[in-house]
């Protein structure tokens, strides 16, 4: 069986708490609201109904996503969506929507940003080197002088020159 891995925007809603799970394993939960916005017939912005998502990070990511994120703020999560089902203390059936995080960031449509790469301090001496640069990391980001990008006609490619 597959995964439904989704991507939301939305606004976190309650304090990221980060705990300690067996094994020494870390987990970071926090709810996050999501409102859908459209326009009337008369052209008018109308609020949508809200969703509510419980988010969990887990592992390394756990504490930073613990430090980074706040209520309020703008985020970005990226994982497996799940829908958790339970009877709660009224015996009436509950539903909630869940994703196990693979990815949480800020939403920078709305803001800015600064960001601090984390160096493992219990790393060995041997992970050092695969440290200095993430998996897939180009050598260069610049755009040789000579070549127009693919998909960019020519006269755009002027237009765009920095």
């Amino acid at each position: 069986m597959s995964d439904l891995d989704v991507t939301v925007t939305g606004w976190v809603a309650t304090k990221p708490v980060v705990r300690e799970l067996a094994e020494g394993k870390q987990m970071c939960a926090f709810r996050m609201a999501h409102s859908s916005r459209y326009r009337d017939a008369a052209g008018q912005w109308k609020d949508g109904a809200t969703e509510w998502i419980s988010v969990r990070m887990f592992r390394a990511g756990a504490q930073r996503v613990g430090q980074s994120i706040n209520v309020g703020e703008p985020v970005i999560v990226s994982g497996r969506l799940k829908t958790n089902t339970w009877i709660d203390k009224d015996d009436a059936e509950r539903h909630e929507l869940q994703i196990d995080a693979r990815v949480v960031g800020h939403d920078l449509t709305w803001g800015t940003a600064s960001f601090v790469r984390h160096i493992d301090p219990k790393a060995s001496d041997a992970d050092e080197e695969s440290r200095d640069e993430p998996a897939g990391m180009p050598d260069s980001f610049e755009q040789p002088d000579d070549e127009t990008p693919d998909g960019v006609e020519e006269d755009d490619a002027a237009r765009l020159a920095v």
